[in-house]
Order: structure tokens, then C-alpha cells, then sequence
């Protein structure tokens, strides 16, 4: 996918953020299909991140 951490994205509006502690579900209704693709990505990649994450802890 993409090189650069999920943290990293832009967020669309006040009401979601790029911390991964606090991301909420992406609002679906958004009037910029691209900006929409675009958040969607980055909701995406930072919960499939911390989903990885997990396993790591019983890896090591």
C-alpha cells in the first residue's frame, strides 16, 4: 500500500483524527467522493496497523 504511517493522513473534518488511540468510524457522507477515498485509506491503513500490532505483543 503506502510508505507513509497512517498517523500521518490528514483528517477530514473537526470531528475524526489521525491518532490512532481515538479514530472513530468514518462518517459515510461525504459530498467529495475523492476526499471520502481518501479518509476511508487512512481509516484503513491505521486500524489494519494497530490490528498487526496485536500480534506482534505475542510474537516476541
Amino acid at each position: 500500500m503506502s510508505s507513509m504511517p497512517a498517523t500521518q493522513y490528514k483528517a477530514i473534518d473537526d470531528d475524526t483524527t489521525t491518532d490512532t488511540s481515538f479514530l472513530r468510524t468514518p462518517q459515510l457522507n461525504c459530498s467529495d467522493p475523492e476526499a471520502l477515498r481518501q479518509h476511508i485509506l487512512a481509516y484503513f491503513l491505521a486500524t489494519w496497523t494497530r490490528y498487526e500490532s496485536l500480534f506482534e505483543t505475542m510474537t516476541d
